[in-house]
């Protein structure tokens, strides 16, 4: 907590991030960071959590904080959580993420959530020839590479 309050410290930390092609998640446990308005300033990646799913780590707190966070989604159209490895919470993360889609709701990566784009590009990546035409299918494009077509 203490660290997240000194500029020096937080700017250095946001811009060899920002130089390696990362971002920083501050965990918002403490209302004193000043690493929002710092990454905010020196235009560094950088995105906050909202909610600490298992700051009361038993099963009724964890299910009450994914319920806030599914709220606080709904309102604003994003919300980070962030957890501890707890067995608990790897449990109860598992049984969450299984009920999102009937909730209307969807897991995304909180890189893109980020407030900045990062001031170092990262390689870019080999992709398919662009098309004209907006993918159908709502499920993301994860999974394995794909493979070259097979010759007869």
């Amino acid at each position: 907590a203490k660290f997240l309050t000194s500029t020096t410290e937080v700017r250095f930390v946001l811009g060899e991030a920002s130089r390696r092609g990362l971002y920083v998640i501050d965990n918002g446990q403490t209302e004193q960071s000043i690493a929002r308005e710092t990454a905010a300033a020196d235009g560094a990646p950088f995105a906050r959590a909202d909610i600490q799913i298992d700051a009361n780590p038993i099963r009724e707190a964890i299910e009450r904080q994914f319920t806030a966070l599914e709220t606080l989604a709904k309102q604003r159209g994003a919300a980070i959580g962030v957890a501890a490895a707890f067995p608990v919470t790897i449990d109860r993360v598992q049984a969450w993420a299984a009920s999102l889609d009937q909730k209307g709701i969807a897991l995304a990566p909180v890189s893109a959530l980020i407030d900045a784009r990062p001031l170092v590009a990262p390689a870019p990546a080999v992709s398919a020839p662009p098309t004209s035409e907006l993918p159908t299918n709502p499920e993301p494009a994860f999974g394995p590479e794909p493979q070259p077509p097979a010759h007869p």
